[in-house]
This record gives structure tokens, sequence and C-alpha cells, in this order.
């Protein structure tokens, strides 16, 4: 799965450092959630620290300076900006002169514009949204549209892009994945357990001792 920082949730909509704070906080607890529970990384905007601004003044790199973080909080956001994974570098997909937009709002070189054309042409329940809060954005799905001049409605295409932005949103996406596994023994206990009409050799998942899990 993949997981899209939403950087136009953070639209000078703050009115002071410290309602940014506590929504980073927030932010940074959505994503402990996702790295250890659901195994993803979340996906952010390369120049997100100076594009976006918290206020109609302060950036988003101003302000995390001055917010109180404690020091291996501070580290751990910056790390993130700074170093990724970014979503526009060498995952990218759409190119900037495809138009995407959301309720005629042009989407096109953000993450809800890549969220939006890679659930068009991949598989669309595996991109996802996630959202900081106060913002305009508190609501699921997105309906992301691809236009295209001499169609007739003008929407060539269209996804609808689960966000979210709270850890119920998180956890919700995360019980609708089912099962994950992070050892073969697991799955083994799962198997034996779906599976009841097959019957399984007692060593039948010997051969994988010693190789790394992947699922």
């Amino acid at each position: 799965m993949h997981i899209y920082f939403n950087e136009l949730s953070i639209d000078k909509q703050f009115s002071d450092v410290s309602e940014f704070h506590q929504s980073i906080k927030q932010l940074l607890s959505m994503r402990a959630l996702a790295r250890q529970q659901m195994q993803t990384e979340i996906r952010c905007y390369r120049v997100l620290l100076t594009d976006r601004k918290i206020t109609s003044t302060m950036t988003v790199h101003d302000a995390v300076q001055n917010a109180i973080f404690d020091k291996e909080t501070k580290r751990s956001l910056m790390s993130w900006l700074t170093k990724g994974p970014f979503w526009d570098y060498e995952e990218r997909e759409h190119y900037s002169d495809r138009w995407l937009q959301v309720d005629k709002e042009l989407v096109t070189d953000t993450a809800i514009g890549e969220a939006g054309w890679c659930s068009m042409w991949a598989n669309q329940s595996a991109y996802y949204l996630m959202s900081v809060v106060p913002s305009r954005w508190e609501y699921s799905p997105i309906r992301v549209d691809l236009i295209q001049e001499g169609t007739k409605s003008g929407v060539e295409k269209f996804a609808s892009v689960i966000n979210v932005w709270d850890q119920s949103n998180l956890t919700e996406v995360y019980k609708s994945l089912g099962p994950t596994y992070r050892t073969w023994n697991q799955l083994e206990d799962h198997c034996k357990r779906v599976y009841k009409r097959l019957r399984f050799a007692d060593d039948c998942f010997r051969s994988m001792d010693g190789i790394p899990f992947s699922a």
C-alpha cells in the first residue's frame, strides 16, 4: 500500500505555532502507527518545508523550528521532511501536463493528484492520503477527476481516494486490510485455521526456515 501526506492540508489555516504543534503531534502518531502496524512509510512532498505555510507569513520550516518539540521528535520530523521518502521523486507517476482536479480545483503536481492518478491506472485500493487537522480536507473519499478536452463531460476518468486525518480513520483502514503476517509461522497458523478442507503436511512450511519473510 502507498500513503501520501496531503501537503494541501497545510494552507495558512493555523492561528499560531502552538496549534500547528498539536496538529503535527497527531500526524506523527499516525505515521508511527502506519510504520509499526502497517509496515508502510508515509511519503511526503520534497519542498513541503519551504513551499507550504501554516499562517500567512510562517513557513512549515520556521514553524517546526519555533514549535516546542522535544529533541527526538524534532529530529525525527526534520529527518522525514528532508530525507523522505518522497512521492514526487523517483516514484512519481503523473506528469505536469495532466489536468487533475478536485471540485474544479487543480491538484496536478500534488499528493492528491498523484494518489488519484495511481488509483485510476493501478489498484485503487492501494493508494491513500493522510491530512492534518484542522483543514478543509477532513472528508473521505476524495474524488479526483482527470479532465480531457474533447470528451462529452470533460471527465475522462476519476478515482475516489481514501483520506485519513486521525488515528481512528487510520485504524479503520488497517482493519479493512485484513490480517497481516510478519513470520512464516504466523502465515502457517492462518492457513491451517482458515483453509480447513486442506490437509497440510507437518513440514510443508519448513523449507522456508531461514528465509526472510516477505508478503
